[in-house]
């Protein structure tokens, strides 16, 4: 028997499902945050501790050796 298991990271509608505006874990500025610049990347490019859901409680800050991979 196989069991098919997926490594891909959740997806930004998956995040969504909790951090939307009227979710149980909302953020402030989505709807900003999806009209930047940045709204073209998941969630999880800059939150690569986020690798299920749910994710842990507290994850990690986000390195500024990310954003200068752009920056």
């Amino acid at each position: 028997l196989s069991s098919s298991v997926s490594l891909a990271a959740p997806s930004n509608d998956e995040c969504l499902e909790c951090h939307a505006a009227d979710g149980p874990s909302p953020l402030e500025h989505v709807d900003a945050f999806a009209d930047s610049a940045h709204g073209v990347f998941a969630c999880t490019d800059c939150h690569t501790d986020a690798t299920e859901v749910p994710h842990a409680e507290e994850l990690k800050s986000v390195a500024l050796d990310t954003c200068g991979e752009c920056h």
